[in-house]
């Protein structure tokens, strides 16, 4: 009879460690699976909320004319609308072939400055000298962005 009492305790232990075995393991799946589907809803809110800040940025429209000697090259003139505080200097490289030495542009579509004969790359705002390199300056709305290749006057 002890013998027999024997073998149903080893049963039914054997029996419970395998049910808290798999309970565990069930667990532990479950957790994880709790852990990923948060992982995977923090990265979808996060990529709503960079795509609402996106969108809600205001756009500026500006416009961007390339001149020579007072002539105007028609063939590059163009309307860009871009997010709200677009660098300048941005856009040139997005737009256009610029050489662009930090900030300041050395050549547009392969017509260069000449340091030489005194001749630079400016650019004027609404038909006024910038004040700032392009690197720095925020287009605005209804900019009317004129480059013009120029004798320096200073």
């Amino acid at each position: 009879m002890k013998k027999r009492l024997l073998g149903q305790w080893i049963v039914l232990l054997s029996a419970a460690a395998l049910l808290v075995g798999c309970t565990t393991n069930n667990q532990e799946e479950t957790e994880s699976t709790v852990v990923e589907t948060e992982s995977v809803e923090t990265i979808i809110e996060s990529s709503v909320e960079d795509s609402e800040t996106t969108d809600d940025k205001e756009e500026v429209t500006a416009s961007i004319a390339i001149l020579i000697d007072g002539e105007e090259l028609t063939d590059l003139t163009k309307e860009v609308v871009v997010p709200e505080g677009t660098l300048l200097i941005d856009v040139m490289n997005e737009e256009y072939d610029v050489v662009d030495e930090g900030g300041f542009l050395s050549a547009i579509e392969g017509n260069e400055q000449d340091v030489a004969a005194e001749r630079y790359w400016m650019y004027y705002i609404n038909d006024e000298m910038a004040a700032v390199g392009a690197g720095e300056y925020e287009l605005q709305e209804g900019d009317a962005i004129e480059w013009r290749l120029e004798d320096s006057d200073f």
